[in-house]
């Protein structure tokens, strides 16, 4: 037996909805945080070799690594991967 499809009127009643100021401030918002999100990875992706440079400021592999550690700790203890801490 085949499923039929029942027609609907719901995506014509979608359609005639009108837009408000509303739903531009949501574009709007949603733009800049898409802009600002890209600049910030433009930003770390140009600006971390610099940074670990010995010459410059020497951050080497290790600040990567204590951040994740510290982020980690932070997580719940589903999340957690050590299961030397207790929850």
């Amino acid at each position: 037996m085949t499923p039929t499809l029942s027609p609907s009127d719901i995506p014509a009643r979608l359609d005639r909805l009108p837009w408000s100021p509303w739903h531009w401030r949501v574009v709007l918002a949603l733009g800049v945080a898409w802009v600002l999100d890209g600049l910030e990875v433009t930003l770390v992706g140009s600006l971390g070799p610099t940074l670990q440079r010995p010459d410059t400021n020497g951050l080497g592999r290790v600040v990567p690594r204590v951040a994740g550690i510290r982020a980690r700790s932070a997580a719940p203890c589903s999340v957690r991967r050590s299961r030397t801490l207790d929850c």
